[in-house]
Protein backbone atom coordinates (compact mmCIF):
# COMPACT_ATOMS: atom_id res chain seq x y z
CA UNK A 1 0.00 0.00 0.00
CA UNK A 2 2.96 2.34 -0.82
CA UNK A 3 1.51 3.48 -4.02
CA UNK A 4 4.59 1.69 -6.38
CA UNK A 5 2.23 -0.05 -8.59
CA UNK A 6 0.44 3.22 -8.86
CA UNK A 7 3.13 4.65 -10.00
CA UNK A 8 4.66 2.29 -12.23
CA UNK A 9 1.48 2.41 -14.06
CA UNK A 10 1.04 5.96 -14.63
CA UNK A 11 4.39 6.77 -16.03
CA UNK A 12 3.98 3.01 -18.37
CA UNK A 13 0.64 5.41 -19.23
CA UNK A 14 2.63 8.34 -19.99
CA UNK A 15 5.32 7.13 -21.82
CA UNK A 16 2.84 5.27 -24.22
CA UNK A 17 0.84 8.10 -24.94
CA UNK A 18 4.30 10.19 -25.36
CA UNK A 19 5.29 7.44 -27.90
CA UNK A 20 1.92 7.91 -29.68
CA UNK A 21 0.01 4.91 -28.14
CA UNK A 22 -4.30 5.04 -28.99
CA UNK A 23 -4.64 2.48 -26.65
CA UNK A 24 -3.11 0.74 -23.40
CA UNK A 25 -4.42 -2.72 -22.47
CA UNK A 26 -3.61 -4.28 -19.00
CA UNK A 27 -4.19 -7.74 -17.87
CA UNK A 28 -4.67 -8.55 -14.17
CA UNK A 29 -6.65 -11.04 -12.08
CA UNK A 30 -10.12 -11.23 -11.74
CA UNK A 31 -11.14 -8.86 -8.82
CA UNK A 32 -7.32 -8.70 -7.61
CA UNK A 33 -6.13 -4.52 -6.43
CA UNK A 34 -4.13 -4.78 -9.83
CA UNK A 35 -7.47 -4.74 -11.24
CA UNK A 36 -8.87 -2.12 -9.12
CA UNK A 37 -5.80 0.22 -9.35
CA UNK A 38 -5.64 -0.04 -13.01
CA UNK A 39 -9.42 1.03 -12.84
CA UNK A 40 -8.49 3.92 -10.75
CA UNK A 41 -6.26 5.09 -13.27
CA UNK A 42 -9.18 5.09 -15.67
CA UNK A 43 -9.34 1.53 -17.59
CA UNK A 44 -12.55 -0.16 -18.17
CA UNK A 45 -13.08 -3.57 -18.25
CA UNK A 46 -13.53 -5.22 -21.64
CA UNK A 47 -14.27 -8.89 -20.51
CA UNK A 48 -13.17 -11.41 -17.90
CA UNK A 49 -11.22 -14.88 -19.44
CA UNK A 50 -11.46 -18.22 -17.65
CA UNK A 51 -8.17 -20.52 -17.05
CA UNK A 52 -9.72 -23.91 -16.92
CA UNK A 53 -6.95 -26.34 -15.22
CA UNK A 54 -7.09 -29.99 -15.01
CA UNK A 55 -5.07 -32.13 -12.81
CA UNK A 56 -3.66 -35.03 -14.54
CA UNK A 57 -4.26 -38.52 -12.79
Amino acid sequence: RRGVQTALLGTRLADAAAAGCDIAVVTTAPGSTSQKNVQRRGCHLLFTRAVLVKECD
